[in-house]
């Protein structure tokens, strides 16, 4: 079967400023095997990096889950312990009852009458109580 893509190919003669013909044609797309790019109308093998894939717009390549680009390589992705891997699978977050600390995660330590806040990476003072000097002091 072949596949076909519309082009509008305009033929316009003018006899002063009057619209005399116009036509619209219908030309073949080109199909390129997998692991090629239509670049210049040609098909081109493309090398991707190990841990790659094809971008969803063919356009070139991102990192699998759990990689991250560095120049035009794929590395894997340090996490942290006590630390998850997030949805978009390029980034982590400190889980609960841990806050981010230079790169990696700190058990958050609660001073007497706090609690965790509802992100559970920081906390908060208990009701009747005010933060000062990074402690709960009573209102």
């Amino acid at each position: 079967m072949t596949n076909y893509r519309v082009f509008l190919v305009f033929c316009i003669a003018f006899f002063g400023w009057q619209l005399l013909a116009q036509e619209e044609l219908e030309l073949p797309e080109k199909q390129c095997p997998a692991g090629t790019v239509l670049k210049f109308d040609r098909c081109l093998k493309e090398k991707i990096p190990n841990n790659a894939e094809y971008a969803d717009n063919y356009l070139g390549w991102v990192c699998k889950e759990g990689y991250t680009q560095k120049r035009s390589e794929c590395i894997k992705l340090w996490i942290p312990k006590h630390a998850n891997l997030n949805e978009d699978g390029k980034t982590w977050t400190c889980s609960e009852g841990y806050q981010p600390y230079r790169g990696t995660c700190k058990k958050i330590d609660l001073p007497d009458n706090a609690i965790l806040d509802e992100t559970g990476n920081g906390w908060v003072c208990k009701e009747g109580y005010k933060i000062h000097r990074q402690k709960c002091q009573k209102n």
